[in-house]
């Protein structure tokens, strides 16, 4: 078991190379752990030892990046036994400096403390935020569902006793799943403190689009920038979709809560995004019936233009806009109104 226990620090202060005072504020990516989290996490070691860099609480363990914002451009082993001062009152010691991870990762500390050992009040027990996470390390073969069980079995008790220590109606439950670190980064669903994640549905629809670009540009070369054009059009819509729906949230349960249907929901979301589109039809076909009767002008032999021809157009850029919307529409309509308004 690995705890991963995010620090909050307002304010750093060390001397660097030159015995210059360096103050820093509102410093970020400060964790609390133990020595087992470098067993888990593959740091290269440009100083100091992972099995004893921790074993004291008044230690402190950088990775390379801090370490230069801190102190320059001096030698790793030069760092070791800086004295660090915390919002003004904890020192701490460097006892180890590791090499960033240099890629991609939820694993985002810079600076690695102690968690010591405590017992910690039901209160706590109970209390899940996103800045706190607990790593398990399973070996080859391990029966999640016994492992998934057991965190149950314990956590569950503690939620026993603060449910009657604190009179709350017995309807609340609460419930935990094993995540492996392969899908981590796609769980959307948990917010976690410093954690940027992606929506796996949401990356194979842009990976589809990816394929349909490049079928349509093998198709036909000429009608690539259309293609572009439409595609680019309908992700910024999409991305719209998705930032509105997460926006109101909390509106989308309160609605539920007070008896609203999954139908209305949808037909309210659509509503907006429609009217959006409505908006810049009308705008576009005055400047397209314009631009298009003055190229047109350049042809002996022309057709001319009429006005079913602005209405299909409408009709196909609605029911586009209608088909890239719905997806986000109806997830957020059907989405459980308890997670949406636990946070408030």
């Amino acid at each position: 078991m690995v705890p991963v226990f995010s620090q909050w620090i307002n304010v750093v202060e060390t001397t660097d190379q030159r015995q210059e005072p360096v103050v820093k504020g509102n410093v970020k990516g400060v964790v609390a752990t133990d020595s087992t989290y470098f067993a888990m996490v593959p740091y290269a070691w440009l100083a100091g030892s992972p099995a004893t860099a921790l074993n004291a609480p008044e230690n402190v363990v950088l990775t390379e990046s801090r370490a230069k914002s801190y102190f320059g451009t001096t030698a790793p082993e030069a760092v070791l036994g800086k004295i660090i001062t915390y919002n003004k009152e904890k020192k701490r010691t460097v006892t180890g400096i590791v090499k960033d991870l240099g890629y991609p990762t939820e694993f985002t500390g810079q600076e690695f403390f102690r968690l010591p050992p405590a017992t910690y009040s039901l209160g706590q027990w109970t209390s899940t935020d996103g800045a706190n996470r607990v790593y398990l390390q399973l070996g080859p073969g391990t029966d999640t569902a016994k492992v998934l069980a057991m965190v149950t079995k314990v956590a569950g008790e503690k939620w026993e006793e603060n449910l009657q220590d604190s009179k709350l109606p017995r309807s609340i439950k609460r419930w935990f799943k094993l995540i492996p670190l392969t899908e981590s980064h796609f769980s959307t669903y948990i917010p976690e403190w410093e954690v940027r994640k992606a929506s796996k549905p949401v990356m194979h629809g842009l990976i589809g689009l990816g394929l349909l670009l490049i079928i349509a540009a093998s198709i036909n070369f000429v009608n690539l920038a259309t293609t572009i054009a439409i595609i680019i059009s309908c992700l910024g819509l999409f991305g719209l979709a998705v930032l509105i729906a997460f926006q109101r949230t909390k509106e989308i349960g309160i609605r539920k809560v007070l008896g609203a249907t999954v139908t209305g929901i949808i037909q309210m979301l659509m509503l907006d995004f429609v009217k959006l589109v409505l908006i810049a039809l009308v705008i576009a076909a005055p400047i397209a019936w314009w631009g298009m009767s003055k190229w047109l002008q350049n042809f002996v032999y022309r057709i001319s233009i009429e006005w079913w021809m602005f209405a299909l157009s409408g009709a196909v850029v609605v029911l586009i806009a209608i088909f890239t919307v719905s997806f986000q529409a109806v997830r957020a309509a059907l989405a459980n109104p308890v997670k949406s308004l636990r946070s408030m």
